[in-house]
């Protein structure tokens, strides 16, 4: 290599390209100008280059090139982001359960459902930012089952814990307690509502029942208003 040069370039998904290190050797001695710090370029009797905490812009042609001729090699290099673990939630229904497996969208993800190692279902959509896969399980199905996003260089897995037989159950339970309270309540205020009715017909009815006795007897009338009328003096 003595008295030539390699340049190693970048070119991106936009097809930009960029010279980010070089090498010059002559007498013996190589240097090395690295304008990426995350570049390490070894030079020996193979060189070799290597790139640290890539993420998906870093996604593109690799390319070095001898003395500005002649291609030494060129490395097309496809960087995907770091997989998050899926989410399982649970929608009931009275006969069934549904296990809804999401995970945060990518590039060539997909996600499914296995039965212990049988593949169930992947066929997935897409929603907002999410990608969605349900599973209809039958509260007598004792399977094992996990839901597993998948890219070309990595995978999440989630085992799915619960059971719908015991999630039915639990959710009657709740229903039920839900559906006494509700009853218990109807019962407070009907009655409730009877009691203040009654408290506000009775000062009526008593004071019917005294007009009709006083005037069945006009003396016990006038008795009344003498005994009235002595209150108010004193």
């Amino acid at each position: 290599m003595d008295g030539n040069q390699i340049l190693f370039t970048f070119e991106n998904q936009n097809q930009s390209k960029t010279a980010f290190a070089q090498i010059f050797c002559k007498n013996g001695v190589c240097l090395k100008n690295v304008s990426d710090p995350r570049a390490i370029i070894t030079v020996g009797e193979n060189t070799i280059f290597s790139l640290s905490n890539v993420n998906t812009s870093d996604s593109g042609r690799y390319s070095a090139l001898f003395n500005g001729l002649y291609i030494l090699w060129t490395l097309p290099v496809k960087v995907y982001a770091s997989l998050a673990l899926p989410d399982i939630t649970l929608e009931l229904s009275s006969t069934h359960c549904m296990f809804l497996c999401s995970v945060e969208y990518g590039e060539n993800l997909t996600l499914s459902w296995y039965n212990t190692t049988s593949l169930v279902s992947n066929n997935s959509t897409l929603n907002g930012s999410k990608l969605l896969l349900p599973l209809e399980i039958k509260p007598d199905d004792n399977n094992n089952y996990t839901c597993v996003a998948t890219n070309p260089v990595d995978n999440q897995t989630v085992i799915l814990m619960e059971s719908c037989k015991s999630e039915l159950r639990l959710h009657i339970i709740i229903c039920s307690v839900i559906g006494i309270v509700i009853l218990i309540c109807i019962s407070i205020v009907f009655i409730y509502r009877r009691c203040k009715k009654r408290r506000t017909q009775q000062p009526n009815r008593d004071e019917k029942e005294m007009k009709t006795f006083l005037s069945q007897d006009p003396q016990r009338e006038g008795q009344h208003l003498s005994s009235t009328s002595c209150v108010c003096i004193i």
